[in-house]
């Protein structure tokens, strides 16, 4: 079979879409979860209760062990187009737990060995190459954390994961965006997805989503922020993006 080249002026054809969002506490990233086009949503973090009654709940998979996951088929995912893990740091503590019922992955202190992380991680690539090989976009929801960077110890904020998975997820994603809660001039709640990285935050923009502006000379500049609206209103926002 020759080899398939794709030239400069031929189209590059995407498949599937890898997200990953994380956000502060209580914002509604679960509810967020459900306006992706006909999501299914893999209940890892069991917090899919919590998601918003304005909004209507889509479809659920209540994740208990991961052989769940391990015994699905591609066909059980037929009407989906979206799968969202919620949350992703849930899910590989899901991987890990799996691996630990057996002993030989067990150090002595019961901690996983370097051999079972590895597989553990393994596990993880395997199921998320299987979705996309479906041709479903994939959706990661993750908590926020701060911690402290650089010399001067700046304070910023990033998924709450550690190591190798965290970098893993960060090079897979085709996007990744950090939604954060403020409050305007006027006292009202504002929530935004700001996919530009920064030197306060972690993110990744590669389908140039965002506000644009002009700057000082009247050239665009993408912003990279994204406004949140009422999502009771707006169902289908995160398909839509």
């Amino acid at each position: 079979m020759s080899l398939k080249i794709i030239m400069p002026n031929q189209t590059l054809l995407v498949n599937a879409i890898i997200m990953y969002l994380y956000t502060d506490p209580g914002i509604g990233k679960s509810t967020l979860a459900h306006t992706a086009d006909k999501a299914v949503v893999f209940d890892f973090d069991k917090g899919q209760h919590r998601v918003s009654a304005d909004l209507r709940r889509g479809a659920v998979v209540p994740v208990q062990q991961w052989s769940d996951i391990e015994l699905m088929k591609e066909s059980d995912l037929a009407g989906f187009s979206t799968i969202v893990a919620d949350t992703v740091g849930a899910m590989l503590d899901c991987i890990k737990i799996h691996l630990a019922k057996n002993q030989e992955n067990l150090q002595r202190d019961k901690n996983l060995t370097i051999k079972a992380q590895g597989l553990a991680n393994n596990l993880f690539m395997k199921t998320v190459l299987s979705w996309i090989s479906y041709g479903k976009d994939v959706v990661f929801i993750a908590h926020s954390t701060e911690e402290e960077a650089g010399k001067d110890k700046n304070r910023v904020v990033r998924p709450d994961l550690g190591g190798k998975n965290r970098n893993m997820l960060y090079r897979m994603a085709d996007m990744m965006g950090y939604m954060h809660s403020s409050t305007d001039d006027e006292g009202n709640n504002e929530r935004h997805i700001y996919f530009n990285p920064s030197a306060n935050h972690h993110a990744k923009n590669s389908g140039n989503l965002g506000l644009k502006v002009n700057d000082k000379n009247g050239n665009p500049v993408n912003t990279g922020q994204v406004f949140v609206p009422d999502l009771a209103n707006n169902p289908t926002f995160l398909a839509d993006l």
